[in-house]
């Protein structure tokens, strides 16, 4: 093989983010792809039964220089940390980004998104037309992974993780707002198969083991639901409809995860349930477990749009998303909701 780069194609299915100064995004910045690819390495690992450190925490794995040789020293690191790097430990790949053209969101109807509600009204004024014509990439990149060493373990284990990425996830930041889903041109590997390239990689190798503190996001509680949309959704335009019916226009995932939570929130009749599970903005903020895809095509030429909802929740949390975007959007979807339960299973016994 060389030292010539391995190159991951990816096509984007809805806009890709990945930040930047002052909170635009005024190009690809191949630290929020690294980023993502991080996290959903942890994920996988944590339901592969692995422990993962808080990487930004003051317990996060650290080398103090003073390690006598390589097994020392990767047994002081977790999975995440060897692969991506800690302090006293370089990330063991580079990973530069090539773009092919870049289309904002102008030209792009299903990503410009309206609403009727008046506080997600605020929401798209202040953010979304103020940036729409920089804070969103749509189109083809290239991610060329260039490993330091153990060039075929590392490869692998990016082909794996970005696999299951691009059928259960996202990439690049602010998924709950839609950004992020892709499609691997190639080098791709069926799921089953991509979760057994990690757990061979964690099991062979001596990494840190420690009791997890299970507050991680983890496949083990993993779920999705992925449907075509039944209602037809006609092109948006980018003004505000205020009190204009939903039938004109395509609701933004801001929208839908708002609609979610008030459903949620009727359910079980606590404000606090509620918010451990689709975040809170009071105090110390925290994120939800819960992520809404905008509305996207596979494939343009198709005139149905698709959703993709997933979280890492309680079953009950799936079943009372999948009734309301059943009833709202028409997705006659008699599909079992996607979980990893079983497949987890299969692969540690598999590889015991």
């Amino acid at each position: 093989m060389g030292n010539e780069p391995i190159t991951f194609r990816i096509k984007t299915l809805t806009p890709l983010w990945t930040g930047g100064a002052d909170g635009k995004m005024d190009r690809i910045h191949e630290t929020g792809i690294i980023g993502s690819i991080r996290w959903w390495y942890e994920v996988i690992a944590r339901g592969l039964g692995y422990y993962i450190c808080d990487p930004i925490s003051d317990n996060r794995c650290k080398l103090s220089g003073k390690e006598k040789d390589g097994e020392e020293r990767i047994s002081k690191l977790c999975p995440a940390c060897y692969l991506f790097g800690t302090t006293g430990w370089k990330r063991m790949f580079n990973l530069p980004v090539t773009i092919d053209g870049k289309h904002t969101i102008k030209g792009n109807e299903p990503f410009s998104q309206a609403t009727t509600n008046s506080i997600n009204k605020s929401w798209l004024s202040k953010v979304f037309e103020k940036n729409r014509y920089d804070m969103n990439y749509f189109g083809s990149l290239e991610l060329k992974v260039l490993p330091r060493c153990d060039r075929h373990q590392i490869v692998e284990q990016l082909k794996a993780v970005l696999s299951i990425m691009s059928n259960f996830g996202s990439l690049g930041a602010k998924p709950q707002f839609g950004y992020g889903l892709f499609k691997l041109a190639d080098h791709t590997e069926e799921t089953k198969e991509s979760l057994r390239m990690i757990n061979r990689f964690l099991k062979e190798n001596c990494f840190i083991k420690r009791s997890d503190d299970k507050k991680g996001f983890s496949l083990k509680n993993y779920w999705k639901i992925e449907t075509e949309v039944g209602k037809s959704l006609p092109p948006a335009n980018l003004e505000y409809l205020g009190k204009k019916g939903k039938d004109v226009y395509i609701p933004m995932s801001f929208e839908v995860r708002y609609m979610l939570r008030k459903e949620y929130l009727e359910k079980c009749g606590s404000k606090k349930a509620t918010a451990e599970i689709f975040g809170g903005t009071k105090g110390d903020k925290w994120a939800s477990k819960v992520f809404v895809s905008s509305f996207y095509k596979e494939d343009q030429k198709n005139e149905k749009y698709k959703l993709r909802i997933w979280g890492f929740t309680a079953r009950a949390v799936s079943e009372i998303v999948r009734e309301a975007i059943e009833r709202d959007y028409e997705t006659n979807n008699d599909r079992e909701i996607f979980s990893f339960d079983e497949m987890l299973s299969e692969v540690t016994q598999i590889d015991s």
